[in-house]
C-alpha cells in the first residue's frame, strides 16, 4: 500500500514542475516588457499619434509657425485651450465641397490679419478626427486665405456628414469658425 502512495505523489511532481516553471517563464516575460516600456496595461498607446498630415484628436498641440522670428509665431508650448481667442479676427469657410471625383475642396478666408497658420479638423463620431494644417497666404494687406486646399475623400473611412473646424492662429490669439460637409 505504501508503495502506491509514493507512486502517486510522485506522479503529480512533473506536473507541479510544468507549473512553476510556466509561472517563472511568465514573471521574466512581464519583467522585461515593463522595462522595455512594451507593458501594455498601462492605458497608454506606445504608437505615434501624429503623421505628416493627420494629428490624433487625444490631443491636438497648437501649431508651431515654419519660423520662430516671424510675427506670427505661436508658443508651441502652450495648448489649444490655452491661446487666447482674438475676437479682432473674423475667419469664414468660403469653400466646403466633394467634387466630382472625390476631393474635399476647402478654403477660409481670415480678416484682421495677413499671416498665420491654419487647422482645418474634420470630426465625426464614427471616425478618426482628419487635420490638416497649412500656412496661410497673404490676400491682402488685412486679410489671410486658408488653401485652396484638395482632400481626398479615401481619406475618411466613413460616409456621411463631418463636422469641419477651422482654427486660425497668429502672434499667440486664435479664431475659429464652424461648418459641415457631407461625403460620398
Amino acid at each position: 500500500m505504501k508503495i502506491q502512495k509514493i507512486k502517486k505523489s510522485r506522479t503529480h511532481r512533473p506536473f507541479i514542475w510544468i507549473i512553476v516553471s510556466i509561472f517563472l517563464l511568465l514573471c521574466v516575460y512581464c519583467g522585461s516588457a515593463y522595462k522595455a516600456h512594451l507593458w501594455p496595461f498601462d492605458g497608454t498607446s506606445t504608437t505615434p499619434t501624429m503623421t505628416s498630415d493627420k494629428i490624433d484628436s487625444t490631443t491636438t498641440p497648437s501649431p508651431k509657425a515654419t519660423n520662430s522670428t516671424s510675427s506670427n509665431s505661436v508658443d508651441s508650448q502652450k495648448t489649444t485651450n490655452q491661446v487666447p481667442l482674438d475676437n479682432s479676427l473674423a475667419a469664414t469657410i468660403t469653400q466646403i465641397t466633394e467634387d466630382d471625383s472625390g476631393n474635399i475642396l476647402f478654403a477660409a478666408t481670415v480678416n484682421g490679419v495677413n499671416t498665420g497658420t491654419c487647422v482645418i479638423t474634420f470630426s465625426n463620431s464614427n471616425d478618426k478626427p482628419h487635420v490638416t494644417q497649412v500656412e496661410a497666404t497673404s490676400k491682402d494687406a488685412s486679410s489671410a486665405i486658408c488653401g485652396p486646399l484638395s482632400i481626398s475623400s479615401q481619406d475618411f473611412s466613413y460616409l456621411g456628414q463631418w463636422n469641419v473646424n477651422l482654427r486660425f492662429y497668429t502672434d499667440n490669439q486664435q479664431v475659429t469658425t464652424n461648418g459641415i460637409i457631407n461625403i460620398h
